[in-house]
């Protein structure tokens, strides 16, 4: 018998891209993780409830900023460099 110490591990599932946390506090920032083969210079691109692109990210920053934009809900795009769409999906900011 072999015992090792308890680890947590955290994954996106068969989710391209996981914020956390999702609802965020605008006062702090967002976090995510990628799934495995995903480019970290994907583009990443924040669009209020009405279409409107509100936020646009050439590379993926190691933790995102949302201190600018208004409680509501977002809908997020996430592209790879040859602007294909690998997914979308909804972003609750409180």
């Amino acid at each position: 018998t072999v015992y090792t110490d308890i680890i947590s591990v955290l994954t996106s599932g068969t989710k391209k891209v996981l914020f956390y946390p999702n609802p965020v506090n605008r006062n702090t920032t967002l976090n995510y993780m990628l799934q495995q083969g995903i480019a970290a210079d994907s583009r990443l691109q924040l669009f209020d409830i009405s279409g409107r692109l509100v936020k646009h990210f050439p590379t993926l920053p190691a933790r995102i900023d949302i201190t600018q934009l208004a409680p509501g809900l977002y809908i997020y795009k996430l592209l790879h460099l040859d602007n294909t769409l690998l997914e979308t999906g909804k972003l609750l900011v409180e």
